[in-house]
């Protein structure tokens, strides 16, 4: 049977954050070679830059052909995703799983941060992810169960919803140096004002305003070429 990729994402209008994504949509094409589409799930954000060649992931469903395979670039399984699953049931399509959804996925990806960022003296490696409001974001605290386990006690996660608030994460740290390492998709408006903003509630803001010295990587995970491997094995799984 012939096979149709569709690549879901919520979506972006950063310029930046979206050269990002398409390095991770171009690797699935290149590594499945089928009629594919990329998708988004904000309508709005399709509607106001219909330039980025996205199409609401409604109309990828209704345009597929043959076996469906989707692949969301989704880290861990929240409203986003399981709208994407309802949505994918109703025409019988291979869903895969979530960047961060296996005990190997967290240990896949303990161990490309821990070889990305080497210990430093003084330093703490803080692991800023989006979380969600009210869940209780069981991902983000096996990856850093993970780290730690490995003896990379340096790591902190914390989150912009939930548990691990950047104020309670803030208190954790047990190092004059932090560095700020983005745990998402792309480095888009979400990292540019919540995390590195000028606002006071940034996470920059408010850990200078605690006399720490930071630095951010300007970059999301679909940037790291390591990370895109471990988002391909689920692909090929999934195929």
């Amino acid at each position: 049977m012939d096979r149709f990729l569709i690549t879901v994402s919520f979506g972006t209008s950063d310029k930046s954050a979206l050269k990002e994504l398409e390095m991770l949509e171009d690797s699935f094409e290149k590594r499945l070679a089928v009629p594919s589409a990329r998708a988004f799930t904000c309508r709005s954000i399709i509607e106001s830059h219909p330039q980025s060649g996205h199409i609401h992931f409604s109309e990828a469903l209704e345009m597929a052909r043959g076996r469906i395979l989707v692949q969301p670039t989704h880290l861990t399984c929240g409203g986003g995703y399981e709208t994407i699953r309802i949505m994918a049931e109703e025409y019988d399509a291979l869903l895969a799983p979530p960047l961060l959804s296996s005990e190997d996925d967290m240990t896949r990806a303990a161990d490309i941060l821990a070889s990305k960022y080497m210990p430093e003296y003084g330093r703490t490696v803080m692991l800023a992810g989006h979380g969600v409001a009210g869940g209780e974001n069981l991902e983000y605290e096996a990856l850093e169960h993970r780290l730690h386990s490995i003896g990379r006690n340096d790591f902190i996660v914390c989150l912009m919803n939930g548990c691990k608030d950047f104020r309670s994460s803030a208190e954790r740290i047990g190092s004059k140096r932090v560095l700020i390492v983005p745990l998402m998709v792309t480095f888009g408006h979400h990292c540019k004002n919540e995390i590195c903003g000028s606002g006071p509630e940034s996470l920059v803001s408010l850990l200078a305003s605690r006399g720490f010295e930071t630095s951010v990587i300007k970059s999301g995970l679909a940037s790291d070429g390591a990370f895109r491997t471990l988002w391909l094995s689920h692909l090929e799984r999934l195929s």
